[in-house]
């Protein structure tokens, strides 16, 4: 196999000569550039993106143009209903369960999917393991002597959600450490005011017995709590830890700077190109990749 056709472009015929083909970005009359489908299946609220996807989809916007790809991008209902035909591979980017992956295979053979894993025996995924990352974020606030340690997590849109893994690994965490305490868990539509609301609730329901920490599970909400603490003259962290996920790039520039759970998303559109177009190079037996996570300490924890 040619190098070349790894990375951006595959001939329009199959060459059986040997002749090793130009590179990428050298592109020959017979030869046309890979075109991939990307599908989204999430929830957006109010027509705003949902920040971590739209990451996953910028990273692998970015790489796709560094390696010549062309990219048709559709959410889910919307390519349903006008089926287009032509590309060379699926990216499915979202929560998929195993009917609409049936659906997505039965118009194209080559899909990776991105944030979940209907069937890891058929198809190709780029996933992370939220199980694990959610319990590296109590672990260091527990080893940080946190026992009372809030929860504000988005409340799932639909059953198939990811929004609710982080409120079931919290859950399960802390009832193994005998810590749960229910009053300690806010649950909210995503939007930034919301979490700001919830946190002004936690704060007016608890008083002076406030968790000392909390996991956010997501950086843009965390950001609206810290606002909340900040009009209550609450100090973060000397009072309160609060500690978000996903890494987006506004934990920078909160105040204080926020500690959170890194995913990589632009890892995780890079290595969903690299299977598909593995996959388009003939590889026949299925690969599911899980990216790993880091924990990035800043100001606003211990």
């Amino acid at each position: 196999m040619s190098t070349w056709s790894r990375w951006g472009y595959f001939p329009a015929f199959c060459p059986d000569d040997g002749i090793e083909l130009p590179p990428a970005g050298k592109c020959s009359p017979t030869m046309r550039p890979l075109e991939i489908a990307v599908i989204r299946c999430y929830e957006q609220k109010n027509g705003m993106e949902n920040l971590y996807y739209l990451s996953v989809y910028t990273g692998l916007q970015r790489y796709c143009k560094a390696k010549n790809i062309v990219i048709s991008n559709y959410f889910y209902d919307e390519w349903k209903e006008i089926l287009p035909e032509g590309f060379d591979g699926i990216i499915a980017l979202g929560k998929f369960d195993r009917e609409q992956a049936e659906f997505l295979s039965r118009r194209h053979d080559k899909i990776v999917f991105v944030d979940s894993s209907p069937d890891e025996d058929r198809f190709d995924a780029v996933i992370i393991d939220y199980e694990r990352a959610v319990g590296k974020v109590l672990d260091y606030l527990l080893n940080a002597g946190h026992r009372a340690i809030g929860l504000i997590a988005q409340r799932p849109a639909v059953e198939f959600s990811v929004m609710g893994i982080h409120e079931c690994v919290y859950r399960t965490y802390m009832e193994r450490m005998n810590l749960l305490n229910e009053s300690y868990i806010y649950l909210c539509d995503y939007e930034i005011k919301n979490s700001y609301s919830l946190m002004k609730q936690a704060i007016q329901d608890h008083g002076g017995n406030l968790p000392t920490a909390f996991f956010i599970a997501d950086d843009e909400m965390a950001a609206g709590a810290l606002r909340a603490l900040a009009e209550e003259k609450i100090p973060v962290p000397d009072r309160v830890n609060v500690v978000g996920f996903y890494g987006y790039y506004i934990a920078k520039y909160t105040t204080p700077a926020l500690t959170t759970m890194n995913v990589f998303p632009d890892l995780m559109g890079q290595e969903a190109l690299n299977l598909l177009v593995e996959r388009i190079n003939g590889r026949k037996v299925a690969k599911k990749i899980t990216i790993a996570t880091k924990l990035v300490k800043r100001e606003s924890s211990f």
